[in-house]
Parts: C-alpha cells; sequence; structure tokens
C-alpha cells in the first residue's frame, strides 16, 4: 500500500471518527438543554435545524475562507472547552434562559461539524459527514445522564488527542496536563447534575424532589439561595426564613423567660427548632411530627441541614415517635411553651388543627403560665380565616396576641401568641419591654417586637370571624376564599 493511499485512509479514519465524536457530544448537549423543559420536539428541530443551516452556509462559502485549518482548530477548542463547562454552567442558570445559550452551543458545534467537513472534503464530503454525525447523534441521544456526565469527560480527552495530532512534544505535554487538570477539576469542584420530571414546572433549578407522608415537596436553588414547595407553593426560602421563624420562636422566649420544657408540633423543616435551641435555658425540646416523611428528609437532606443548621442533632432535641393527635390526647406531660407550624388550613384534614377541640388537647399539655404559639396563616391574604383562628383560640380559654410580618418571598403572614393565665395585654406589654437580647438574630430585636404586634387601624369588609369546630369546620372555607391571587 502506498504512503498516498495509507495517508488518505488515516485522514479518512480521523475524519470520520472526528464526526462520530462530534455527533455524540451533541447529543450530550442538546438532552441537556431539552431536559430543562420536556419539549423534545421543538429542542431536536431547533438544534437539526441550526445544525443543517450553517452546515448548508459554510458550505456555500467554503471556497472563500483563508484557511479551514485555523478555524477549525479554533472552533474545536472552543468545543472541548464547551464540553467541560457546557453542562455546568447550563445547570446553573435559570432555565427560561437556557435558550439563548443552547442556540450558541448548537452554532458552535455546526461550526465545528462543517469545519471538518471543509477540512477533509477531499475524505468526506458533504452530505456523507452529516449523515455521519446524524447516526453519531441519534445513537448517544438516549445515554442517561450518569454516564454522560462522565462520557464528556472521556470525549474531551479524545478530541484533544485528535486535535494535537502532528504537533510537537512540548504542546503535546501541555495539553496533556491541561486535560488532567480539567479531568481533576471537574470532579472535585462540579456539582452533581441531577435531573427532575418537576422541573418544567418551576423557573429556577430543581434540586431536590420527593414524595412525604402527605404532600409533594420540591425544592429549587438560584444563587445558593433555596425555595422549598410543598404541593407547588412557595413553603420557604432561605433568602428570609428568618423573617417567618425568628419572630415566632423569640418573642415567645421574650414574654416567658423561665421556658426550659418545649414541645414543637410540626415543624417539619427543622428552621423552627433552628431557632428555638438558640436559648440557653432550655433543657428539653421535643418535636411532635405531622409529616414523619417530611422530617426524616430535613434530618439527612444536605439542603435542609445547611437551612436549618443541623438543628435535628442538637443535644436537647428529642423525637417523639408517635400520631400527633394521639400523643395529644394521652401524654400528661408538660410543656412551658408550646409552638405550632402545621400546615395551612387549605381542606378538612388540615382544618382539624385550627379547632378548638385541637386547642384544647394543647392547652392541657401547657405549664401553669405556660405559653403557646400558632402559625396561623395570612391576616392580608385570608383575613377572615387569620380572624376565625383567634375567635377558635380564645374558645378554647386561652388570651390571645396576634402578630404579624413580612416575609419578602412569601407576603404578610401571622401568628398568635396565647396563655391560658396572662392577658394579651400583658402578653403584649412583656414583648415590648424586653430590651436584651443574648441570643444572635438576623432581623428580631425590640423594634421588630413593636412592628410585629402593629396592625394599625383595622378596616375589614370580611365576613365576620366564628369559632371553628370539627362539626363546622368554616376556617378552611374562609382560607381558599381569601385573595391569594394577589401573592
Amino acid at each position: 500500500m502506498s504512503d498516498d493511499l495509507l495517508n488518505e485512509r488515516k485522514r479518512q479514519f480521523i475524519s470520520v471518527l472526528h464526526l462520530i465524536l462530534l455527533g455524540v457530544l451533541a447529543a450530550l448537549f442538546t438532552s441537556l438543554l431539552i431536559y430543562f423543559k420536556q419539549k423534545e420536539a421543538l429542542h431536536l428541530i431547533l438544534v437539526l435545524s441550526l445544525v443543517g443551516l450553517i452546515f448548508l452556509l459554510i458550505q456555500r462559502i467554503q471556497n472563500q475562507l483563508l484557511s479551514p485549518t485555523i478555524l477549525k482548530s479554533l472552533s474545536l477548542s472552543i468545543l472541548i472547552l464547551l464540553a467541560w463547562a457546557g453542562p455546568q454552567l447550563i445547570y446553573e442558570i435559570r432555565p427560561y434562559t437556557f435558550y439563548i445559550t443552547g442556540i450558541v452551543i448548537v452554532a458552535v458545534l455546526s461550526i465545528s461539524i462543517a469545519t471538518v467537513a471543509i477540512y477533509d472534503q477531499k475524505s468526506i464530503r458533504f452530505p456523507i459527514g452529516y449523515i455521519i454525525f446524524l447516526v453519531a447523534f441519534a445513537g448517544s441521544y438516549q445515554i442517561p445522564w450518569n454516564y454522560q456526565r462522565y462520557l464528556a469527560i472521556i470525549l474531551s480527552v479524545l478530541l484533544t488527542g485528535i486535535f494535537v495530532i502532528g504537533a510537537n512534544g512540548k504542546v503535546k505535554l501541555a495539553l496533556a496536563v491541561l486535560t488532567i487538570t480539567l479531568i481533576v477539576g471537574y470532579g472535585r469542584y462540579s456539582k452533581p447534575l441531577t435531573y427532575f420530571p418537576d422541573q418544567q414546572a418551576y423557573e429556577d433549578k430543581v434540586q431536590f424532589s420527593a414524595n412525604t407522608q402527605f404532600h409533594k415537596l420540591v425544592v429549587t436553588e438560584w444563587q445558593d439561595d433555596y425555595w422549598v414547595f410543598i404541593d407547588n407553593l412557595k413553603n420557604l426560602s432561605s433568602i428570609d426564613d428568618f423573617l417567618f421563624y425568628e419572630p415566632m420562636a423569640h418573642s415567645v422566649f421574650s414574654v416567658g423567660d423561665k421556658i426550659k420544657t418545649v414541645l414543637v408540633i410540626g415543624g417539619e423543616n427543622g428552621c423552627l427548632i433552628r431557632e428555638i435551641v438558640k436559648h440557653d435555658q432550655l433543657e428539653l425540646v421535643d418535636i411532635l411530627s405531622y409529616d414523619t416523611l417530611m422530617r426524616k428528609i430535613a434530618e439527612f437532606e444536605p439542603i435542609f441541614v445547611e437551612i436549618n443548621q443541623g438543628s435535628y442533632e442538637h443535644q436537647k432535641t428529642n423525637i417523639i415517635r408517635e400520631e400527633l393527635i394521639d400523643y395529644l390526647s394521652s401524654s400528661t406531660k408538660k410543656y412551658d411553651a408550646i409552638f405550632i407550624d402545621l400546615p395551612d388550613p387549605r381542606s378538612v384534614e388540615t382544618n382539624q388543627y385550627y379547632t378548638s377541640e385541637f386547642y384544647l388537647l394543647v392547652r392541657h399539655l401547657l405549664s401553669d403560665l405556660g405559653l403557646m404559639i400558632t402559625q396561623a396563616g395570612s391576616p392580608y391574604f385570608a383575613t377572615s380565616a387569620f380572624l376565625s383562628v383567634g375567635e377558635t383560640i380564645k374558645s378554647a380559654g386561652f388570651h390571645v396576641l396576634p402578630l404579624h410580618n413580612q416575609i419578602l418571598t412569601l407576603g404578610e403572614w401571622g401568628w398568635y401568641l396565647c396563655s391560658a393565665e396572662i392577658s394579651g395585654d400583658s402578653i403584649k406589654g412583656r414583648l415590648l419591654t424586653k430590651d436584651r437580647y443574648e441570643i444572635k438574630t438576623k432581623w428580631y430585636n425590640q423594634e421588630a417586637a413593636k412592628l410585629i404586634t402593629s396592625f394599625g387601624k383595622v378596616g375589614m369588609d370580611t365576613l365576620l370571624p366564628a369559632v371553628n369546630t370539627l362539626e363546622n369546620p368554616i376556617v378552611y372555607r374562609h382560607y381558599l376564599q381569601g385573595n391569594w391571587d394577589l401573592n
């Protein structure tokens, strides 16, 4: 076999291998892009149309290109970098901006494919090169992402190897060192790329999704902050969760300065517990869960452990492994404070936790001068429901002090701070005269206490509040009739 024929066969082999590798890389990128909004047909049409358009365009002007070799080298260099940085880049951005990123990546891929055909036009002519690429693209498209991530590394190394064929020793050594550095750095510092079918319903990147005992739980991330959604409704954001949990926790300790035993009902995400355990005088924090699976997620899932600062691991916490109502009905323990952070009364099921019967069960567990605080929905979005909760708590023998705060990501939210022995005015007086705080807070202080107790002049054209009972479950109806569309 002559040297010319051997070189030609070598050129053909490299050209075909080049096109196959490019096709597989294109599949990796486009499968990543398609994932975000699950619109496969739209993205396939977009990708293939752009590839074909750019391919044809460069075929048309190839005779006018002065140096296709330089163009090929440049495009391949960009492609290799995209193989490393592309998935991580797309993973970090908000999905609604990925269309632009996708077009840029597809354009670079297309130019790379076209320049291979230009450079090796004697060996692989159009449309043969295009067909080889499409076959590789289609064959690689369904590779699971767990394997795609590592395949991208391998293909990048192979592309680098092809690129440096014929280069001198120093260039090969430099590229070899660069490749090893990229592999080590990518493995060490890149975040795991995990896909969730729920992504199509959210703007930000979904980082966790699970079914709990009663709900669908989804966590999204944007710029190192997390948003927690329960049944597609925003429940918590790490940006401002302290605006909810600091007033709820520390207002109780401001009123009762000798609180040693605490019961937390609900509060599965651990943020309320995070604030409660800041108080050194505590001896015991019993945790009674409504949704045990959600509590287990908050105990062990790294995202929640980061948000709640590992509150479930605190030495003073104790998890009660009994059904909620059963424990409240049978326990003979007495607590200095009881914190209730249960789901909103959006159904008859959750409405039971806002009835006079429920608050009577809670009252029997309070010690003399014991305090109770419960989240009570929004005094702005569901005013009638909020006021009915207050009347219901009063019917169970409590004095109440309504509280509220503006949560940036949730809107206006409210609580009732209650005592069977201390009047509402006395509760408010103690809260406002507390001028020294030993604990570290982000927002709550004496001025904050004044804000959360001030409702201004109340003017309402809502339904008159009534007592919520198991036989007459009205709070959930008021709640559903709220002006939630304004949120």
